[in-house]
């Protein structure tokens, strides 16, 4: 079923490569009131806390230090058998706040040329919208053979946390993806995605090096997935 909301979708597909001149998908944050930690939840679900939120395409270099928006970020769980992948970032990556941190979410920003419009609307399509920016990102950040082993993204919940400055400006909505393929061998296009491993679901656990975002997950989630 297509979740539309109240969004003026943009219509241009020009993509500036240039990542703090970029517009980005952002919501303002009041509209979340306490929402907070890492809440399970299904497709249904997260489009019914987004009937209620204002959206903005705004400029990345103002809304990464504005707390009135959370950008919202597709973070992305990658499975195989039973397997969960799990990687580091180096500190030669473009997102210093989060080097040396250990993963198992894959994702970024929602850009202006992931916003899908809905047809003969000015609504837009956020179903549509989340599932090609989470597809893009992966295929950036692992690679597109592997990623078109995938089966469709799925929504498994939203993430809020205040816990640093980076948190307070951002919004997960964390989805997973399966692939058909026996713990396949990943080398990342990105020089700063190192250490990739698959995790049984039996013996992951929050470690140390994991970021916060992962942490919050791996302490939490009580379903399917794990």
């Amino acid at each position: 079923m297509t979740k539309p909301t109240g969004l003026l979708a943009p219509n241009t597909t020009v993509r500036n490569t240039d990542k703090h001149s970029q517009l980005i998908l952002a919501a303002e944050a009041s509209c979340f009131g306490d929402l907070r930690g890492f809440i399970p939840c299904g497709t249904d679900d997260l489009f019914e806390v987004f009937q209620h939120v204002s959206f903005w395409l705004g400029p990345r270099k103002l809304l990464e230090v504005n707390p009135a928006f959370r950008q919202i970020i597709p973070y992305v769980i990658v499975q195989a058998e039973d397997h969960v992948l799990r990687y580091r970032r180096s500190a030669s990556g473009g997102e210093q706040r989060l080097a040396h941190k250990s993963s198992i979410g894959v994702g970024g920003h929602i850009d202006l040329v992931d916003v899908i419009g809905l047809q003969n609307s000015s609504l837009v399509d956020m179903a549509a919208t989340l599932d090609l920016a989470a597809l893009r990102e992966l295929e950036e950040e692992l690679s597109k053979s592997f990623v078109a082993t995938c089966r469709p993204p799925q929504v498994e919940g939203v993430l809020l946390l205040d816990d640093t400055e980076v948190d307070r400006v951002h919004m997960g909505v964390v989805m997973s993806v399966r692939s058909p393929l026996s713990r396949a061998a990943i080398k990342s296009a990105e020089p700063d995605l190192t250490e990739f491993s698959w995790m049984p679901f039996g013996s992951l656990a929050p470690v140390d090096t994991d970021e916060l975002w992962t942490k919050a997950i791996l302490e939490n989630y009580e379903g399917s997935l794990l």
